[in-house]
């Protein structure tokens, strides 16, 4: 189930790296994550706030399925390093997320 159309992901969030092609695998995944970590309460309620956090998690999933961002190339006996930001692929979909959430209760793991 995905919560957000391309219309909105283009128009409202201002996402630019997802194709219309991509998009429908893409924010189904990432709803699917953003329902997860906040554990199903999502519901029938969803708020600009959910929708925002499901685009920035799209975005950082099409960037990962990219493969790592190149640092730096050479031609002569070919050498390439990548960026390595020391994080887990999840970490990273769980940052991107987190400013969207953190203040709609949705993150909260405790007792109520």
């Amino acid at each position: 189930m995905s919560y957000v159309d391309y219309t909105y992901y283009t128009g409202t969030y201002g996402g630019k790296l997802v194709k219309n092609e991509d998009f429908i695998r893409l924010s189904s995944k990432a709803a699917a994550y953003v329902n997860m970590i906040t554990q199903g309460r999502i519901g029938s309620n969803v708020t600009d706030t959910i929708k925002m956090a499901i685009c920035a998690v799209m975005d950082e999933m099409y960037n990962q399925e990219k493969g790592p961002e190149i640092a730096s190339e050479s031609s002569g006996k070919e050498s390439r390093s990548y960026v390595a930001s020391g994080k887990s692929n999840n970490q990273k979909l769980y940052e991107e997320a987190k400013p969207w959430l953190v203040n709609t209760g949705l993150l909260y793991r405790g007792l109520t």
